[in-house]
């Protein structure tokens, strides 16, 4: 099953989106660098149980720039809203996982259950190294376009951890780096926070809550699933060995039958 995205305009914003399959809605939310096209095997496996949902979230990939201020789990809630969903599954990778939880902090009743893949957490200061790399990478994309900045990139040894090792896994993430170039373009200070942040309210997520582990991510990255493990209360932590930070993408059918076998269990 290929993916075929389309344009749908939703609350005045146009968002590059796919909906596909029938049953209770798995919405699947990427994380930085990628777009909705990061889970095209998520959306071929999950659509034969699901109704699955994917877009490329704002300022990313093909959907709208930001002009005005605004909310990722705002447009989380706008596509719900479109749909007629009440109640949804939320599977995030990433920043992703982070738009994850703040919509649960922010509309629990409209959660059923959230995975969530490697996630960022709002609030949770990044290590200085994390902090510098990302500013020279969006100055590199600022000063010598995309694709210089693309290569840049993929020879930094130190997101190593985020680049898949396999070879076709590799430039299958190098493409769709290139793909977003707008977010480069856009004052990401638009972006309303969540007050207070995340990191601090961790305990009040009360749904059932996946959350998986890649084993060779970078260490900040693993203790914050462990971190978010024990604060969850409905929580469970499934470990992918020799996998980075973005499993879905790097082993993808450990991925699905991780989250398949999770969600039988709801």
């Amino acid at each position: 099953m290929s993916i075929s995205p389309e344009i749908c305009s939703i609350q005045g914003t146009n968002y590059r989106m796919t909906v596909s399959g029938q049953g209770e809605t798995v919405v699947f939310l990427h994380g930085g660098h990628t777009n909705l096209d990061v889970w095209e095997e998520q959306i071929s496996f999950f659509a034969r149980y699901f109704r699955v949902i994917a877009f490329d979230q704002r300022g990313y990939g093909h959907t709208d720039i930001p002009s005005e201020p605004f909310s990722y789990e705002d447009d989380l809630k706008h596509i719900l809203d479109e749909y007629m969903i009440e109640r949804a599954i939320l599977i995030g990778a990433s920043f992703g996982g982070s738009v994850a939880i703040d919509f649960a902090l922010t509309y629990p009743d409209r959660v059923k259950a959230l995975v969530l893949a490697g996630p960022a957490v709002n609030g949770n200061k990044l290590p200085l190294r994390m902090r510098l790399e990302s500013i020279k990478s969006y100055v590199a994309v600022k000063s010598k376009g995309i694709h210089t900045a693309a290569d840049q990139f993929e020879r930094n040894r130190y997101w190593k951890y985020f680049i898949p090792k396999q070879a076709d896994r590799r430039k299958r993430f190098m493409d769709i780096f290139r793909t977003n170039e707008a977010f480069y373009t856009w004052d990401l200070k638009l972006n309303k926070s969540l007050s207070p942040p995340a990191a601090a309210r961790i305990s009040e997520i009360r749904m059932p809550t996946l959350i998986i582990e890649p084993g060779d991510d970078l260490k900040f990255n693993i203790k914050t699933c462990q971190r978010l493990q024990k604060g969850i209360s409905q929580s469970e932590l499934v470990r992918l060995p020799h996998c980075g930070h973005l499993p879905n993408l790097e082993r993808p059918d450990e991925f699905n039958e991780a989250v398949y076998a999770w969600l039988l269990k709801l």
